[in-house]
């Protein structure tokens, strides 16, 4: 689908001021897009693979952090690489300063800073309410403490595939009254997939290998080669400069959700790259949004 830079600004607004509720997933905007595109009214989409198949860059990370030793990931935090690995121009080096920054000493504490894209000191200096969010998730999905790799497996399909992927999915084929079906998420299939040792789907870091292997006879070698790549708008670069940043410190300036003084350098540090602020700017302000188009007081 071919579609301008302004055209996607529009979509933006367009797509948050439909929600029922602030949902800040940005691939939400390109796939309301493409169902706006379908004709049909019922279409198959390739969600859950990554979640079964294990084709995210944490789980190769999750499945290789507990057979480092406790000394070397203490060794790892000391090394220089920075506060931005998203900066880092080989892929090597970006991989390694994933790694330091969100590996740990228990597989809980490592699955949850993959996933979350705030510190307890940013929350605090924004005047958050403080919320023990990793209590509140186990007691929203009726499930106990991640022990080890399996549990892992089990609590992202529960928790981020629901609550996120088919979400984001959902909403926006509803929006243009489309049917989306998920093969992926066949009964059989996700427990076959799941009993499977993990080596079989992480192998000397390729991910989802038994599913490529499956396919390799049937997809071109450029396809199952391909690196990953996100359904994503270009966020991170238009919270940096240009119209989307403007808007957010236009907001910045009339909101009371955050401390507006907080905000305003959590931009500035994300456009000069000093930080990759990306998810946390970006969920601001879709709750602005969302709250402007709902007239919501807080």
């Amino acid at each position: 689908i071919d579609i301008t830079q302004k055209q996607l600004i529009d979509s933006v607004y367009n797509t948050i001021s439909k929600l029922g509720e602030p949902y800040a997933d940005s691939s939400i905007i390109p796939t309301a897009l493409m169902c706006s595109q379908v004709d049909e009214k019922v279409a198959l989409a390739g969600d859950a693979a990554d979640e079964i198949f294990n084709g995210y860059a944490w789980h190769a990370s999750l499945h290789y952090s507990p057979k480092i030793p406790l000394s070397l990931k203490k060794l790892m935090k000391y090394f220089p690489i920075g506060k931005n690995p998203i900066s880092k121009k080989n892929s090597l080096l970006r991989a390694f300063a994933f790694i330091q920054r969100n590996i740990s000493e228990d597989i809980q504490s490592e699955y949850f800073k993959w996933h979350e894209y705030i510190d307890a000191n940013t929350q605090n200096l924004l005047k958050l309410s403080p919320i023990n969010y990793e209590r509140l998730i186990f007691e929203n999905i009726n499930r106990n403490k991640i022990n080890n790799y399996n549990d892992v497996m089990h609590f992202d399909i529960n928790f981020n595939l629901s609550n996120d992927m088919l979400k984001k999915v959902d909403l926006a084929s509803m929006q243009h009254s489309l049917e989306v079906r998920l093969p992926f998420l066949d009964s059989e299939l996700v427990e076959y997939a799941i009993s499977l040792p993990t080596d079989y789907k992480v192998n000397f870091g390729r991910r989802k290998w038994i599913l490529k292997d499956a396919f390799k006879n049937y997809l071109p070698a450029n396809v199952i080669k391909r690196k990953k790549m996100g359904f994503l708008l270009p966020v991170r670069n238009w919270l940096k400069k240009g119209y989307l940043k403007d808007m957010l410190m236009d907001y910045a300036k009339d909101q009371n959700w955050v401390e507006s003084k907080v905000l305003i350098k959590l931009i500035d540090s994300h456009s000069k790259g000093e930080v990759d602020h990306t998810t946390l700017l970006w969920s601001i302000l879709v709750l602005i949004i969302w709250e402007k188009n709902n007239n919501i007081t807080h």
